[in-house]
């Protein structure tokens, strides 16, 4: 890896160069620099919105290896016009963690977003953040009523890493006559309690179960269909 500040000039000309490939190969240069390569992060920032979509992705994703100094160029990323650059983007803010909380609104903005996949990582970056993602537990909670259901378990996975903040609004979404929305506000609720494994093998296992509590057991995100079989 080449990191002495010479060749990180010679990788911040690169940005520059006429041909988009030779740009391209330079952020990703940098990208592997992380921390290392902050003193491209105006020139990266300039490649997103004056440069192809392919030359866009690989100046966020650098400024997402770079870390917290790229957030200010990973945040005008989320309102891009093209969803491959939002897709970057919100990926970024998710390998952020905590250090993405400055983006918390735009990330809020991006859970309605018209791309599924920006949708996914933006509910997997809030839940990064942790419990200071708090202002987003509303949101989440519209997220869980939507007809993709991976999407709906990657918001209510954000639930759980907010934490026991996120309980009350879990509590009452338990209580919708939506049953996809009743399974996964309970399966958020024993993941926050840490009751999940023993309230699941318990009611699956009762032969005396009602109907209610059966459809309620939370299943696992791999068993779960893309969308809702049925309408409401």
């Amino acid at each position: 890896m080449r990191s002495d500040r010479h060749d990180l000039g010679e990788l911040i000309k690169g940005l520059r160069h006429r041909d988009p490939a030779l740009r391209r190969r330079s952020a990703a240069d940098l990208a592997a620099l992380g921390s290392l390569a902050d003193a491209a992060v105006p020139y990266l920032i300039q490649l997103i919105d004056k440069d192809d979509v392919a030359t866009g992705r690989s100046a966020v994703r650098a400024l997402g290896c770079i870390g917290p100094a790229g957030l200010t160029g990973i945040m005008k990323a989320l309102r891009h016009a093209a969803k491959q650059i939002r897709r970057e983007a919100v990926w970024a803010l998710k390998r952020l963690g905590p250090a993405a909380l400055p983006a918390l609104e735009g990330l809020i903005e991006r859970l309605e977003d018209n791309d599924l996949r920006v949708r996914m990582g933006a509910a997997q970056a809030v839940g990064a953040i942790g419990p200071e993602a708090e202002p987003a537990i509303p949101f989440l909670i519209r997220c869980l009523k939507h007809s993709h259901l991976i999407f709906c378990r990657l918001a209510a996975e954000a639930l759980t890493r907010i934490g026991p903040a996120s309980l009350p609004a879990l509590n009452a979404a338990r209580q919708s006559s939506d049953a996809f929305l009743r399974r996964e506000a309970e399966w958020a609720i024993q993941r926050i309690q840490g009751t999940q494994t023993t309230e699941v093998d318990s009611k699956a296992d009762a032969s005396c179960a009602t109907a209610a509590e059966i459809e309620t057991v939370p299943i696992p995100i791999e068993q779960l269909d893309c969308c809702r079989k049925t309408a409401d």
